[in-house]
């Protein structure tokens, strides 16, 4: 089986990190990775906000631990925010491939990732609003896509999760 083959049926969502820092040349190539993903058009609608200060990183997390009662990070200290604008088209596809392409590289790389859906309802609240905007520099009109948390794994084999059978219909 070819590398890409065996990236895509190895990755998993980690939900377990160690403490060791990612490295530079990591953390950039799964950034590029997600600058080269297919979009509508070439349209290229969907941007990159990577979290890596500490300060923000804790604050975000302690935020969204009220919110929505857990660490919905699990303990990640890189966030990659992907967001695009309301009004562009095909928004929710772009960065949706983004994200794709970006747990991928991490899996190609060892580093463990997750896709995260909350930001986008807590960024809806007047509270996590004004923080989209004061902190992290989002307008009214841009939209989460969703965040990927990125990390290495505490754990060496994460488990696959049974996938259904019945996924594919040729006709």
């Amino acid at each position: 089986m070819n590398e890409t083959l065996k990236t895509i049926q190895n990755r998993r969502s980690c939900r377990e990190f160690n403490d060791v820092p990612l490295k530079e040349e990591d953390l950039l190539s799964i950034l590029k990775a997600g600058t080269m993903a297919p979009s509508a058009m070439n349209r290229q609608s969907a941007n990159i906000l990577c979290l890596r200060n500490p300060e923000i990183v804790e604050d975000l997390r302690a935020r969204i631990l009220e919110f929505m009662g857990k660490d919905s990070f699990y303990g990640a200290k890189v966030i990659v925010i992907v967001y695009s604008t309301k009004d562009a088209p095909c928004n929710l596809q772009d960065g949706s491939c983004v994200l794709e392409n970006m747990f991928l590289a991490a899996t190609s790389l060892g580093v463990g990732s997750c896709w995260i859906n909350c930001l986008h309802d807590y960024f809806a609240t007047d509270e996590g609003n004004a923080f989209k905007k004061k902190v992290l520099g989002l307008e009214d009109n841009d939209l989460t896509v969703g965040a990927c948390i990125l990390g290495y794994p505490l754990k060496e084999d994460i488990p696959m999760k049974e996938k259904k059978s019945d996924y594919i219909r040729i006709i």
